[in-house]
């Protein structure tokens, strides 16, 4: 039986079901399409780097900035989503966010350069309150026993989009211009949104229009956060593990095309190859979860691997002394797999745990307090990736240096795992 919300009338209780329950499927599909737009969205500015920011007088190792704006937008967004998806519904809030992407990204072809902070900014502001809101409805739709292969499902629309846009992005940028690759992607954003209209009312049928829009729902995603070891645990495991998968996906397109001598579709393919496979990880690694019953060891495993696969990435720009390097473009193309299959892998599982850990109705709250630490991590990692770049004149020190992070968030979440026996 489900309980009225009482009590609380500013937190109500959102496990509520609406007098129709949600289809697992429907709820997967418009979930996924939904983070798998605001990804491409989200990472199309990195892809766009090489071409565009000459053309603006910036250096693509800038990119990195931007996406830190991007991160700030969102962990703003993030943090209040909770709250927004209880008051007008987890659909509602999902197709603003979409408007937002595609504002962020029109915006930016149209400002002067002073002014694409607030491009990178309204970007964020679209793409952060994205999981907190699919978490939502997805707690409320998925048996427990199918809680990380389908919140793991649900998540590869993120790779899937960084997918599309490494493999379309670089041909629209090369053809009719960077602009127009920006664009487009705007008005998929903008089209999807009216797409989802006619399901709103099925998934927002247990919104209360009664709940408080106030300092409430910033107050309450932090204090659940912090309130528990474990939920702080996983926090710290999203930090680390989410920068090294902002460094592979920022950075790896002007890296090999840069420093490598790739040309700029080849470039885009090795990015998408490295999503590709970080797609087939999260399901991977979503089953393995639910079959091996301990997610911290599933995560530390990730740990090692992300981190031993950023080693790898470092020492591509070992070469000739022309520059190029001396690994075979397939040999490379191998190792973007890898790194992608854990890198990008691990977010599936990590929402599934958070869902898990949450009090009853309030996974889109857990979730958004969780995602504002972790795009707060995320808004700093590329640009610190990008200054170390600035150092010493290549991204084979940032990759190293950084890969540091998961084999030691790998060596924390093993010990964690052995102390929950």
């Amino acid at each position: 039986p489900h309980r009225h919300p009482c009590n609380n009338p500013a937190v109500p209780s959102t496990h509520q079901l609406p007098p129709a329950p949600l289809s697992v499927n429907l709820s997967l599909a418009l979930t996924t399409t939904i983070q798998a737009l605001t990804s491409m969205a989200s990472i199309s500015v990195p892809v766009l780097a090489p071409v565009a920011a000459p053309e603006l007088g910036l250096s693509p190792s800038l990119v990195g900035f931007y996406v830190g704006f991007v991160y700030l937008g969102a962990a703003l967004g993030a943090l209040v989503a909770g709250g927004l998806a209880l008051r007008f519904g987890p659909m509602r809030l999902s197709q603003v966010a979409l408007l937002c992407c595609a504002a962020g990204l029109a915006l930016l072809t149209i400002v002067p350069v002073w002014l694409i902070p607030l491009s990178a900014i309204l970007l964020g502001l679209g793409y952060g309150p994205i999981t907190p809101a699919s978490s939502q409805v997805l707690a409320k739709s998925t048996p427990p026993h199918l809680m990380a292969r389908v919140f793991s499902i649900k998540q590869t629309g993120v790779p899937l989009g960084a997918v599309l846009a490494g493999a379309l992005i670089p041909v629209l940028t090369l053809g009719p211009g960077w602009r127009t690759a920006a664009l487009s992607v705007a008005a998929a954003c903008a089209l999807f949104a009216l797409i989802a209209q006619p399901w709103r009312e099925a998934f927002d049928a247990d919104r209360n229009p009664a709940q408080p829009v106030s300092l409430d729902n910033v107050r309450t995603p932090l204090a659940m956060v912090i309130a528990t070891g474990e939920r702080r645990w996983l926090v710290a495991c999203s930090v680390v593990f989410a920068g090294c998968q902002m460094c592979l996906m920022t950075y790896l397109v002007t890296y090999l095309h840069k420093e490598l001598g790739w040309t700029l579709p080849a470039a885009g393919i090795a990015l998408s190859v490295a999503t590709a496979f970080g797609v087939a990880g999260r399901i991977f690694w979503g089953v393995m979860a639910d079959k091996l019953g301990s997610t911290l060891k599933i995560l530390s495993v990730l740990g090692f691997a992300m981190g031993g696969f950023g080693l790898v990435a470092a020492l591509w720009s070992v070469g000739s002394p022309s520059g190029a390097s001396a690994w075979p473009p397939f040999a490379i193309l191998l190792s973007c797999a890898a790194f992608g299959a854990t890198a990008i892998g691990w977010n599936g599982v990590h929402l599934a745990q958070l869902a898990r850990v949450a009090p009853m109705g309030q996974a889109g709250v857990l979730t958004g307090g969780s995602a504002f630490f972790t795009y707060g991590g995320v808004m700093l990692t590329p640009p610190l990736f990008g200054l170390v770049h600035d150092v010493a004149h290549t991204f084979a020190w940032s990759f190293a240096l950084f890969a540091l992070l998961p084999l030691a968030m790998g060596v924390v979440l093993w010990i964690q795992a052995g102390a929950k026996r």
